[in-house]
C-alpha cells in the first residue's frame, strides 16, 4: 500500500504514534468516523469533489485543533478517504488485538471471500467502496487485515446490490477461463479495437464484469509468455508501476522510442503518455515551499519579477537590493512552480505545462545557487570561530554548507532583514548543537521546541522504521544523484553502516580515494545536497544530515 499523501495528515500519524494504547484505539474509532463522513459527503460528480480543511480531520481524530496555519488548508474529499484508509490502516497495526479474543467473528481476506462466494480480487474493490478493515494479530502471531461480522453485515446492509451480486457469483472454470483468452486474441488479431474495448465486449457478451475479464488476460499473458500469447500482448493494457519505473529509467539512460517500443509492446503514443506521467508523477513528488508574497498572484508580477540579474564571478558578495531581487525571483519561481502543479493535480496534464515546472524550478535552483554561493565565505568565518573548541574545520564547513542550504530555503525577505544574519543564526545554532560542550548553547537558541519533539529523536523512534527510512534514502540518493555524487553522501554521511556503527569518511580520505582535492568534494557533497533537498522530504533529509 503508497504511503500517505498529505504531509499534515502523515506528520500526525506519527505524533499519535507516542500516544498510550487506548488513546490510539480511540482515535481509530474517530478516523473511521470521519471517512464515514466523507463517504457520505461524496459528490454525484467527482470533478466537484467537497474540500475539508485539515482543521477538522484533525480536531475530528483527535479532539483538539492545531495551532499551525495549515489547520486552513483544504484537502480534496477523494484525497482525502483514500489517505484516511492508509491511516487507519497504519494506526490499527499499531494497536492490532488478538483476533481469536474479539467477540464477533474476524475473517481475513481469504476467509472472507470464502464465505460470500466472491473473489479477493472483488473484496479490495469493496474496501475502496467502504468496508472497513483493521489489522488482527492472529494465532500464529503475525498481524493480518481482518474483518470483523458487525462491519461486513453493515457493509452489506448498506450496498444490498453488491450483496445481490454476492449471493450469485459462481467461479469460473478452467476451459471458460480458456474461452475468453482465445475470444481476446482473435478480437486483437481481427480487428483495431484498444484492449479496454476489447474487455468491454468480452465482459457484455460472457455478462462478467470488466476486472474479472482483465484479471484472465493478465494471467493468461504470464503464463503464456513463451509466445502463446502473443496475439494478445500486441493490444497490451496499463504497464505495472515496476514496469513504467523501469520504462522511465531506460529512457533516461538514452534509450529511443522505438526501443522502448519494441521492449514493451506500447505504441509510440502510450510510450510518451507513459513518459508524461512519470513526469507528472515526479513533480508532485518534489518539496515546494515558498515564502509567499501579495506581489505574486498580481498581473504582470512575472514580467517586473522575472528581470535578468547581471552574470557574477565566483561567490560574488550582495549588496541589499540585489539580495532582496534574487530572494524575490527564488520564490516567485516556486510559486509560479505551485501553480502550475495544482492544475496537473487536477487531471490536467499536458507537456506544456510540465515543462513550465520543470523550467521554472530550474531556474529557482540557479538563482538558489547564486544566492548559497554569495555566502560560502560567511560558512568559513563562522566555522574558523569554531575550531578554538577542538572541532574539525573541514566537518564544520560541511555542517554549515547544508544550514545554508536550509537558511535559503526558510529565509523570509518581506520582513526586510539581511540574509546573512538570518544564516549566522541558523549556522551557529546548529554548530551548537553539534560540539561537545556547547549543549548548553544550543538548549538555549531552541528553547521554544515542543516536549514532543524532544521525545521523538531517532534515538527513540522504532529501529525498524528508521532503517526502512534509511533504507528509501539511500535508494532516492542512487536514483537522483551522479555516481560521484552518490559516493561523497553515502560515505560522508555513513549509510553504508548500521544505524549504531556508522562508517563514515572525512572529506580528506573520500578525496584520496577519488583522486581529488579536499574542496573539490565539499563542492560535490554540496551539489549533491542541493538535489537531495528538492528531492527528499523533509524527515529523510533530517535522517541524512541529522
Amino acid at each position: 500500500m503508497r504511503k500517505i499523501k498529505d504531509e499534515d495528515l502523515a506528520g500526525l500519524l506519527m505524533q499519535i504514534r507516542f500516544a498510550p494504547a487506548k488513546q490510539r484505539q480511540k482515535q481509530l474509532d474517530r478516523a473511521e468516523e470521519l471517512l464515514d463522513i466523507i463517504e457520505k459527503d461524496k459528490p454525484f460528480d467527482k470533478a466537484q469533489d467537497r474540500e475539508y480543511p485539515f482543521e477538522f480531520v484533525c480536531f475530528k481524530i483527535t479532539g483538539y485543533r492545531p495551532e499551525e496555519s495549515a489547520g486552513h488548508r483544504l484537502i480534496r474529499g477523494d484525497e482525502l478517504a483514500e489517505d484516511l484508509r492508509i491511516f487507519i490502516w497504519k494506526l490499527s497495526g499499531q494497536v492490532a488485538p488478538p483476533a481469536n479474543e474479539q467477540s464477533e467473528e474476524i475473517y481475513t481476506k481469504k476467509q472472507l471471500a470464502k464465505k460470500m462466494h466472491i473473489s479477493t480480487k472483488t473484496i479490495d474493490r469493496w474496501r475502496k467502496r467502504g468496508l472497513k478493515v483493521r489489522k488482527y494479530v492472529y494465532e500464529d502471531k503475525r498481524k493480518r487485515l481482518g474483518f470483523s461480522q458487525s462491519v461486513v453485515d453493515k457493509f452489506l446492509v448498506e450496498n444490498p446490490a453488491l450483496a445481490e451480486k454476492a449471493g450469485h457469483f459462481t467461479r469460473m472454470s478452467e476451459s471458460q477461463k480458456q474461452k475468453i483468452a482465445e475470444l481476446a486474441c482473435s478480437l486483437s488479431s481481427d480487428t483495431k479495437m484498444s484492449r479496454q474495448r476489447i474487455i468491454q465486449q468480452i465482459a457484455t457478451e460472457t455478462g462478467r464484469g470488466q476486472e474479472t475479464i482483465r484479471y484472465i488476460l493478465l494471467n493468461y499473458q504470464k503464463s503464456n509468455s513463451d509466445g502463446g500469447a502473443a496475439k494478445l500482448r500486441q493490444t497490451a493494457g496499463l504497464l505495472s508501476p515496476a514496469e513504467a519505473i523501469e520504462l522511465d529509467r531506460l529512457h533516461k539512460q538514452g534509450a529511443g522510442i522505438k526501443e522502448l517500443m519494441e521492449r514493451f509492446g506500447r505504441s509510440r503514443s502510450s510510450i510518451y503518455r507513459i513518459l508524461k506521467h512519470r513526469r507528472a508523477q515526479a513533480l508532485l513528488a518534489k518539496k515546494v515551499e515558498y515564502v509567499a508574497s501579495d506581489d505574486f498572484p498580481m498581473p504582470g508580477a512575472a514580467e517586473k519579477i522575472l528581470v535578468g540579474l547581471p552574470q557574477r564571478g565566483h561567490s560574488p558578495v550582495l549588496n541589499r537590493q540585489e539580495e532582496m531581487e534574487l530572494f524575490r525571483k527564488y520564490n516567485f519561481l516556486k510559486y509560479s512552480a505551485s501553480v502550475i502543479r495544482e492544475q496537473i493535480r487536477t487531471g490536467g496534464i499536458t507537456s506544456a505545462r510540465l515543462d513550465e515546472i520543470e523550467k521554472s524550478l530550474a531556474e529557482a535552483e540557479a538563482v538558489k545557487k547564486t544566492i548559497i554561493e554569495a555566502n560560502l565565505r560567511l560558512v568559513v568565518s563562522i566555522a574558523n570561530k569554531h575550531t578554538i573548541t577542538g572541532a574539525n574545520i573541514s566537518d564544520l564547513v560541511s555542517q554549515g554548507n547544508i544550514s545554508l542550504i536550509k537558511a535559503v530555503e526558510k529565509f523570509d525577505y518581506t520582513k526586510g532583514f539581511r540574509f546573512s544574519t538570518y544564516a549566522s543564526w541558523a549556522i551557529s545554532k546548529d554548530f551548537a548543537h553539534r560540539i561537545p560542550g556547547q549543549r548548553a548553547e544550543a538548549d538555549r537558541m531552541t528553547a521554544d521546541i515542543s516536549e514532543f519533539q524532544k521525545e521523538s529523536k531517532i534515538g527513540q523512534k522504532d529501529l525498524a522504521a528508521v532503517e526502512r527510512a534509511r533504507s528509501d534514502l539511500i535508494q532516492v540518493i542512487r536514483d537522483e544523484l551522479e555516481k560521484r555524487e552518490q559516493y561523497v553522501i553515502i560515505n560522508h554521511f555513513g549509510l553504508e553502516g548500521t544505524l549504531v556503527k556508522k562508517n563514515k569518511k572525512t572529506l580528506k580520505q573520500i578525496g584520496d580515494d577519488l583522486g581529488l582535492s579536499k574542496e573539490r568534494v565539499r563542492q560535490i557533497e554540496l551539489s549533491g545536497l542541493q538535489k537531495l533537498r528538492q528531492s527528499l522530504s523533509p524527515e529523510l533529509f533530517d535522517l541524512l544530515t541529522g
